[in-house]
C-alpha cells in the first residue's frame, strides 16, 4: 500500500508543478479537481493539498442536472439550493466532502456549483454530440454531456453564508457507507505487520494531520493570496473557474476493482476471471474514456491530467495481486477499490473512504435508468425525452410547495 501511496503522491507531485500556467491574479486557481465528493477524487484532492503550496486556491467543479432550476433562479431564491441538495446525491457529497477537506486542511477549496438545466442541455447537445464523435450512444452522451459543463466551469460558487446544516453520514441523500471501523481495523492490521512505517493507527493519523494543521495554519496566516470566500461571491453571482488544469480521477475503477460488475465477476467466476475482466477494462479504457473526455475536457481550453494511469503508478499496480487491489467479499464501500480505500483512510479522509460508489450519469441525476444506455443518439436529440423524468417531476413539485 505504502508504494502506491507514494506512487500516488509522485504523479500528483508531477501534474501539479509542471507546465502549470501561472496565476494572473492571486485569487484565482491553477488547478481545478473534477469533483463528485466521492472516493477517487477525495484521495486526489488531498494528494494535491500535500504537494502544492497552501496559499494556493484549488478549485472543485461539482456538476449537478438541476431541471428547470436554473444559476438566476439560484441567485434570488437560494433556498432552491435545498432541493438539488436533497435530489442529487453527487452534490450533496461534494458539499459534505468540502467540509471533510476542511477538517484536514485549512487551504482555500472553492467548490464550484455547476448547475445544468434541461434547456441549457438541449442547447449544447449539438455541440457535445458532434464532439463525441464516433462515440454515439446515449450513456456517452450523457458522460460527455458533464464533462462538457464541468470543463466550462460556470456555476456559483458554495458560499459559506448559507451552509447546509451538516448531516451525520447515514442521511446524506443518496449516499450509503461502509464500515469505517472495519476498514480502520485492516488499515491498523496491516500498519502491526509492518507493511507501513508511519500513521499506522487511528491515533498516529489524527497526531499527524494535526500537526499539519498547525503548519498550514501559521502558513495562510503570513499569506496574503488566501482570498476571503465571502468575498468573491459577494452577490451569490455565477464565477468560471480560471484554472487551465483539470484533475480527474479516471482509472482507479478499472485498476482496483470498482465496478459492480467486478464484484459479480468474482462471486461468479473467482479470481482468475477477476484478473482478465480488469486486464479487459484497461487494455480499452484509451478508446472507450480517454479520447471521448480528452475532448469533452478540452472543449473550453482545459487539459486533463489522470494520475491513477501516471507510469509511475501503473508499474506499482502491475506488480501487485489483484487481492492486494480489491476484497470483493467484502460489502461495497469496503472491498471493492480497498487499497484506494486505505490509503483514504490513511490521509484522514473517514468519509470519503467508505463512500459506496455511484456513477456519475446516476449521481448527477441526469441519466435516466430506463432508457438503455447503449441506446443511439437520435439525430434530433429532444433531450427532456431522454434525462431523468422521475427527477424532473420531483423538482417541479418541490418548486410549487
Amino acid at each position: 500500500m505504502l508504494r502506491l501511496f507514494n506512487a500516488l503522491e509522485n504523479a500528483v507531485r508531477v501534474r501539479a508543478s509542471r507546465t502549470v500556467p501561472p496565476l494572473l491574479d492571486k485569487s484565482d486557481s491553477r488547478i481545478a479537481i473534477m469533483f463528485s465528493g466521492g472516493l477517487d477524487c477525495m484521495v486526489l484532492a488531498a494528494l494535491v493539498d500535500k504537494v502544492l503550496d497552501v496559499a494556493e486556491c484549488v478549485d472543485l467543479i461539482n456538476v449537478a442536472f438541476t431541471g428547470d432550476i436554473s444559476n438566476q433562479d439560484i441567485i434570488k431564491n437560494p433556498k432552491l439550493r435545498d432541493i438539488i441538495y436533497e435530489k442529487v446525491p453527487d452534490r450533496a457529497t461534494s458539499i459534505n466532502a468540502l467540509e471533510e477537506l476542511r477538517r484536514i486542511s485549512k487551504r482555500h477549496w472553492r467548490l464550484i456549483e455547476v448547475n445544468i438545466t434541461t434547456e441549457e442541455l438541449q442547447k449544447e447537445s449539438s455541440s457535445i454530440s458532434k464532439l463525441l464523435e464516433p462515440r454515439k450512444s446515449m450513456m456517452d452522451f450523457n458522460i460527455a454531456s458533464i464533462l462538457y459543463f464541468a470543463s466550462r466551469g460556470k456555476g456559483i460558487v458554495h458560499n459559506n453564508r448559507y451552509k447546509i446544516e451538516e448531516k451525520a453520514e447515514n442521511t446524506i441523500p443518496g449516499a450509503r457507507y461502509g464500515d469505517v471501523e472495519r476498514l480502520s481495523k485492516i488499515l491498523e492490521d496491516i500498519g502491526k505487520a509492518g507493511k507501513i512505517p508511519t500513521l499506522t493507527t487511528n491515533n498516529e493519523i489524527k497526531r499527524g494531520i494535526k500537526r499539519r494543521r498547525d503548519k498550514d495554519e501559521k502558513i495562510i496566516e503570513a499569506s496574503e493570496n488566501v482570498m476571503n470566500v465571502e468575498k468573491e461571491n459577494v452577490n451569490d453571482g455565477v464565477y468560471t473557474s480560471k484554472a487551465k488544469i483539470y484533475f480527474s480521477g479516471l482509472g482507479a475503477d478499472e485498476l482496483f476493482g470498482g465496478y459492480g460488475r467486478h464484484r459479480k465477476v468474482a462471486k461468479i467466476s473467482g479470481i482468475k476471471a477477476l484478473e482478465a475482466e480488469l486486464r479487459k477494462d484497461f487494455a480499452r479504457l484509451w478508446h472507450r474514456n480517454l479520447a471521448r473526455d480528452d475532448r469533452m475536457i478540452s472543449a473550453f481550453g482545459r487539459e486533463a491530467r489522470h494520475p491513477y494511469l501516471a507510469k509511475m503508478v501503473l508499474e506499482v499496480v502491475k506488480k501487485l495481486k489483484v487481492t492486494d487491489l480489491c476484497n470483493l467479499s467484502l460489502a461495497p464501500g469496503e472491498g471493492d477499490k480497498l487499497i484506494l480505500r486505505l490509503i483514504a483512510l490513511h490521509l484522514n479522509l473517514r468519509q470519503a473512504s467508505v463512500l459506496v460508489k455511484r456513477a456519475m450519469q446516476f449521481g448527477t441525476r441526469l441519466a435516466n435508468s430506463k432508457v438503455p444506455g447503449q441506446t443511439d443518439i437520435p439525430e434530433d436529440l429532444k433531450v427532456r425525452q431522454f434525462v431523468n423524468k422521475q427527477f424532473l417531476d420531483k423538482v417541479s413539485k418541490k418548486m410549487r410547495e
